[in-house]
């Protein structure tokens, strides 16, 4: 027959016979009344029928998390990752630093335990970083990202943008272009939905609490997620190290706070400044690595070829994006006022004796 399901409420009905006999020795038995068995117990210890109404079948199985999707989305601190539960209930995530980061000041992802759940210091004496607690967001304000599950296999979206420290009372800010885990916690609805339900059995009693997945689930979830990688908005800075020449060529040696590309062009000293698709016409490119110089070398004045003259005083103007991020749809790129301050005044060289004519 078809199995019974937990987390309902189904009325019971029981009958009985007794084993009378007859005075020769055979079976007489005597059977409950119909009217008896659709009358309600009332009382365990004098039951007055044969039915108990709403008993519940336990609910001792914790939910299960479907892991849809996760992403950066928005600001260089969000991410956002959607799941589904197989039952009511609530999801909680929160992120974590990567293991080889575990020394900083918010729990490494290898560092979440089961063992020891009391409140770390300076709040209590724990070893801290107990997967539950820390997960719910601890006592911090801003630090609890949750969704609550009301349908079964429907996506619940949930947007991390703190992290919490290893005492659970402060948020932390995660950083632009970093790669961090997603580390989600889940319980169920069932001491809320069978302490809340409208008519109760004469045996019910209260279960001591939902039932919440283990941190062996928590790492499987974190490892079905894998690296997610917080987007880059902000542009580089742009440092001019130095700018030397030729007499046809000008070498601007530049760096930038992070891995990107760098493009420069020159104009005749005291003409308008170029916009930035100009300087990307001329195509005088070099790929920055961070902390690392590049040179970027200018051989000619403009994208037909004009060559550059001997002797003569020319502004340098620099454009630079970064490194496309995961995610982005495109690079971030320094400001027109970044340009401006970019400006370098140079001189070609002149080692051409002159000519008599």
């Amino acid at each position: 027959g078809e199995l019974l399901a937990e987390s309902v409420q189904y009325d019971v009905f029981c009958w009985a016979k007794d084993e009378a006999t007859d005075s020769f020795g055979n079976p007489r038995p005597q059977y409950m009344t119909q009217g008896y068995i659709q009358t309600d117990v009332a009382n365990t210890s004098a039951p007055a029928g044969g039915l108990t109404q709403r008993v519940w079948v336990v609910d001792s199985t914790p939910p299960t998390m479907l892991v849809v999707r996760w992403d950066a989305i928005k600001t260089e601190q969000t991410i956002e990752v959607t799941l589904q539960l197989n039952e009511p209930g609530t999801i909680w995530c929160t992120l974590s630093e990567l293991a080889a980061a575990a020394a900083g000041d918010a729990c490494g992802e290898d560092e979440l335990q089961d063992s020891d759940p009391a409140a770390p210091p300076p709040a209590g004496a724990g070893a801290g970083c107990f997967y539950e607690s820390y997960i719910k967001g601890g006592s911090a304000a801003g630090a609890t990202f949750r969704a609550d599950v009301h349908v079964p296999y429907r996506d619940y979206a949930i947007e991390m943008n703190t992290l919490l420290n290893r005492s659970e009372d402060v948020t932390l800010q995660p950083s632009p272009k970093t790669g961090y885990k997603v580390m989600c916690f889940a319980e169920d609805d069932w001491l809320i939905e069978s302490d809340a339900a409208p008519t109760q059995s004469l045996s019910y009693a209260s279960p001591a609490g939902p039932n919440k997945v283990s941190l062996v689930t928590t790492q499987a979830v974190r490892d079905s997620i894998g690296l997610v990688t917080t987007l880059d908005l902000t542009p580089p800075n742009v440092t001019i190290d130095s700018v030397s020449t030729s007499e046809t060529e000008i070498f601007v040696t530049l760096s930038l706070d992070e891995g990107g590309t760098a493009f420069c062009r020159a104009v005749r000293r005291g003409f308008a400044e170029p916009e930035v698709l100009e300087i990307l016409d001329t195509n005088f490119q070099s790929t920055v690595a961070p902390g690392s110089n590049a040179v970027v070398n200018i051989t000619s004045y403009d994208t037909h070829g004009e060559p550059l003259l001997l002797g003569t005083d020319y502004d340098v103007y620099c454009y630079a994006h970064d490194d496309l991020c995961h995610n982005c749809d495109v690079p971030s790129g320094i400001t027109a006022q970044a340009v401006t301050r970019s400006k370098t005044e140079v001189r070609t060289l002149d080692e051409t004796p002159p000519q008599i004519q």
